[in-house]
């Protein structure tokens, strides 16, 4: 049987660098075709142009000014009958060729009960990070892209915050046995540690390789949160609360 992991998260939550960190310990991320350097990932994206695109235009499909990513849910989403084929078929293309791969997209979290259908034994890696420094990642990455795909202003970055993670906590609790959740910086400092709990709950064998080889501390620079940010998502998005709910849930 074909081992299958879905790491994926909100946006800006490390997904890329547990992603670049997965490959190297041995798990296959991608068909060959995928997602490189763009503004605010000079390291690369490690997505599978595949999944990206498939999400991308469910989403656009959903939400048409959405930009392929900008999908403020409050439940999840099914694919319509054409994505819900492609999805199959990317799935026995993928598992034709590799007995242990997986995906990497921020997107897969809207449509994650829907993949578990497709994949009934589907192993997921949640992870999550702060609403401020995630909404503040959001706001500095608007401000340097001249492409407009990636313009967002703070409210949108805290609600986008809030209704990934809503999804990512609900499929943690209905799927205690094939998800796991962890904070960003648990991850970074205790790598030896989730790899070891990764390998036994998903019946995986990656080879442990440091995470901290593959990234810039710089990059991952918090840097003083604007106070008006912190207000506003304290005061109407009630972040402190998922925040604390997402902790409990955490496997540390």
């Amino acid at each position: 049987m074909n081992s299958v992991i879905c790491i994926t998260g909100m946006h800006r939550s490390g997904t890329s660098l547990t992603t670049s960190w997965l490959e190297v310990c041995g798990l296959r991320i991608h068909d060959g075709a995928f997602y490189g350097p763009e503004t605010g990932n000079p390291k690369g994206h490690f997505e599978d142009k595949d999944f990206v695109d498939l999400h991308s235009s469910a989403i656009e499909l959903e939400k048409p000014k959405s930009n392929g990513w900008k999908l403020f849910a409050d439940k999840f989403f099914a694919f319509e009958a054409g994505h819900l084929s492609n999805a199959r078929k990317l799935v026995d293309q993928r598992n034709a060729k590799y007995n242990l791969w997986g995906w990497k997209d921020p997107r897969s979290v809207i449509y994650l009960t829907q993949w578990k259908e497709i994949i009934p034994s589907l192993k997921v890696l949640l992870l999550w990070r702060p609403c401020s420094e995630v909404a503040s990642s959001l706001i500095r990455r608007s401000r340097k892209a001249r492409a407009p795909v990636f313009k967002i202003n703070i409210l949108d970055s805290v609600k986008l915050w809030m209704a990934y993670n809503e999804r990512v906590c609900e499929y943690k609790q209905q799927n205690p046995d094939d998800a796991v959740l962890f904070p960003l910086e648990h991850v970074i400092e205790h790598d030896q540690d989730v790899l070891k709990f990764l390998n036994k709950k998903f019946r995986i064998n990656l080879e442990y390789r440091r995470i901290g080889d593959l990234y810039d501390q710089k990059l991952l620079t918090r840097g003083p949160t604007p106070l008006l940010l912190t207000r506003l998502a304290s005061l109407y998005y009630r972040t402190d609360r998922l925040e604390t709910r997402l902790q409990q849930l955490s496997d540390i």
